[in-house]
């Protein structure tokens, strides 16, 4: 081992070629090594969020158009059952606001005589605001006056 006057020591000799490494610097890291682990952690992070935000709005449009598909469902069977027992469409109420769950959902209903006149076409439709879209969902139901015996 030889210590020479510039502070550098040579730590093996091969035929007259020596690695000769500085006795003051310190091991670490450069700034370009922790700016690009930084940003490459960064862009992962970021990805693993995204992926799971874009999950989290999928099963919470899931559930919402569970909710008001269970609701129209129930409503179309509702506007069934009162028109057997009445014997025809009793006026009520064609638009409303139903707050189901922590969303307001609007519903829209429409009903028309066709050519039998005891058969009836109900539409009824909801609507809700899913983040920047409009959510439509909608019902189509037959109904007749046809008590069964």
């Amino acid at each position: 081992m030889l210590i020479t006057g510039n502070k550098q020591r040579i730590a093996y000799k091969k035929k007259l070629s020596a690695v000769r490494y500085s006795l003051n610097a310190k091991p670490g890291f450069t700034l370009i090594e922790v700016v690009l682990a930084t940003a490459i952690l960064s862009l992962g992070l970021v990805m693993i969020y995204q992926a799971f935000f874009v999950s989290l709005d999928t099963f919470n449009y899931y559930l919402n158009h569970l909710s008001a598909q269970l609701w129209l469902d129930e409503k179309v069977w509702q506007l069934e059952d009162e028109f057997r027992q009445a014997g025809f469409f009793i006026p009520m109420s064609t638009s409303g606001e139903l707050f189901i769950a922590g969303k307001d959902f609007f519903w829209n209903l429409d009903y028309a005589m066709l050519e039998p006149e005891e058969l009836y076409k109900v539409n009824l439709r909801a609507k809700w605001k899913q983040g920047r879209r409009d959510i439509n969902l909608s019902r189509t139901a037959y109904v007749s006056n046809y008590k069964q015996e």
